[in-house]
């Protein structure tokens, strides 16, 4: 068998292990407590659960590109969708293998698909506010445009593994993901402007003279005592790198704080990759 053919099979069985692991576990808790995870929503659009559940079943393919540095491409991407689509269904029938009425399996009863056109069509939906609930009633034939949303949760799932991987530097020339060295965010309040702009100046000349220790002492010198209220403006500065060729990627980050969540400043920030011993 050839390194190729068992690398191939490594990261298989790494991406059919999360899937049954998330499908054992949803299966049993649904069973045993009657509470089905997968198709807990927000409101009433937004799949959470299904998503959580899709991330969790295309798991085993996220940890077996990083343990084989498995190149982030279309095949991985469609490798990871498919795993969480199938989860969905496979999570089904699992339930279906175990429950069982007056001591008997549901499977001696009907079929499968008798069984998940029930399941979909008997399908309610509870409304919760604070410690009241109230229970909507059945969905009936709407309960496949909600079992549709679920399906699409755990394929969106899977895009959500996909996109945490491809955000992974990458080295091409030696097919390798790059190990992050260090980190440092520091932040600035309403006041700091000056000293912001002062700071990006400062990194981008040690930058300019490929000087990574000088903008590493630069920047973790700044002093983050700014009230979590007052937090207005943040850098960010990371080294990473390439455990074969031993290049190194650094970057640094400005953001600003603006509408509940930080924008990065792209004008003003960069990244560059220094050989070996740069």
């Amino acid at each position: 068998m050839t390194g190729k053919a068992v690398r191939y099979l490594i990261f298989s069985f790494l991406g059919f292990s999360s899937s049954f692991f998330v499908i054992g576990g949803l299966a049993l808790i649904e069973v045993y407590s009657g509470y089905a995870f997968y198709s807990q929503m927000v409101i009433f659009i937004v799949p959470v659960g299904a998503i959580i559940s899709g991330v969790g079943a295309a798991g085993g393919y996220y940890v077996g590109a990083i343990i084989l540095d498995a190149k982030p491409t279309a095949k991985i991407l469609f490798n990871m969708v498919a795993i969480s689509i199938v989860s969905y269904f496979l999570l089904h029938y699992a339930v279906y293998l175990l429950l069982e009425i007056g001591g008997v399996h549901l499977s001696y009863i009907m079929d499968f698909f008798t069984y998940l056109d029930k399941r979909i069509t008997d399908s309610s939906i509870t409304i919760s506010v604070g410690h009241a609930s109230r229970d909507m009633g059945g969905l009936g034939s709407m309960g496949y445009a909600y079992a549709a949303l679920q399906v699409v949760g755990f394929a969106f799932g899977g895009v959500m593994v996909y996109l945490f991987l491809k955000n992974k530097t990458y080295c091409d020339i030696c097919g390798r993901y790059y190990d992050l060295e260090w980190q440092y965010t520091r932040y600035y309040g309403e006041n700091d402007q000056d000293e912001f702009l002062k700071t990006v100046e400062s990194v981008a000349k040690a930058f300019d003279n490929s000087d990574i220790e000088g903008a590493r002492s630069i920047h973790e010198e700044i002093k983050s005592d700014v009230p979590i209220e007052n937090v207005h403006l943040r850098t960010e500065m990371m080294l990473e790198r390439c455990p074969k060729c031993e290049c190194r990627l650094l970057s640094f980050i400005p953001s600003r704080y603006t509408g509940g969540d930080w924008n990065e400043i792209g004008e003003l920030s960069w990244s560059a990759v220094f050989p070996r011993n740069k």
